[in-house]
């Protein structure tokens, strides 16, 4: 029916004068050219507007990158100061601890406060967990342990408390006491201590373990329990 209509137009504006079809013609010529228009307009708005929404986000990249740039000295000094405060941890722990390095710390450690030490336990080391970080400039994966140890001791008071300031303050390496027991001993008038302390150490792919020297040890004597003298 659609098609059959537009005929009919075609014919009764073929039978009208030349004039009113020019007309007409003209009437249609402008009509198809604003919807043409219009919908070409839309479309263009449409780009247009993505464009902007695209260089607003463009624009605030931008200004951010230009805020960072601004402030690289502050970021740079900002970087320069964590990486010294990482390095000074890192400093704090050893590349790995085996028993013979922790029962060198506890030997020296009686032996410069002058105490008797009397028996040492040590325990099984235990992770932690493991953190990303940036050692000698380079991004590594690092793995964290504990290293505990218990030992007894005989001291004074005035060594007990030296024992504290040589554990926080007088070791290099990261060591805390865990826990502590007294016992006063009335026939040589001293402390019998129980010391439990913990010691951390780290690895990662690169890190060097550094051995603690050992003083040469006799393996053994003739006869062990010295029953000989009597």
């Amino acid at each position: 029916m659609n098609q059959l209509n537009f005929k009919d137009i075609v014919a009764k504006i073929k039978g009208l004068p030349t004039k009113t079809k020019n007309i007409l013609l003209l009437v249609i010529g402008i009509a198809i050219f604003l919807g043409a228009y219009t919908l070409g307009f839309q479309k263009i708005q449409e780009k247009t507007a993505a464009v902007q929404t695209e260089c607003g986000k463009q624009s605030a990249y931008v200004n951010e990158l230009k805020n960072y740039y601004n402030n690289i000295g502050t970021y740079e000094k900002g970087i320069e100061e964590s990486q010294t405060t990482i390095d000074g941890i890192l400093v704090t722990l050893p590349r790995g601890i085996k028993t013979e390095d922790f029962l060198m710390y506890i030997k020296t450690m009686n032996e410069d406060l002058g105490t008797r030490l009397k028996s040492t336990h040590f325990n099984a080391d235990s992770f932690l967990g493991e953190f990303p970080c940036v050692v000698d400039g380079k991004s590594v994966t690092i793995q964290s342990y504990r290293s505990g140890a218990t030992f007894t001791s005989d001291m004074t008071y005035a060594q007990f408390k030296e024992s504290l300031k040589y554990l926080y303050e007088q070791t290099k390496q990261i060591t805390f006491l865990e826990k502590v027991g007294l016992t006063y001993d009335s026939e040589n008038a001293l402390l019998q201590t129980n010391y439990e302390i913990s010691k951390y150490y780290i690895t990662y792919e690169g890190g060097e373990y550094v051995f603690v020297p050992v003083p040469d040890t006799s393996l053994g004597v003739g006869d062990p329990f010295g029953t000989a003298s009597k």
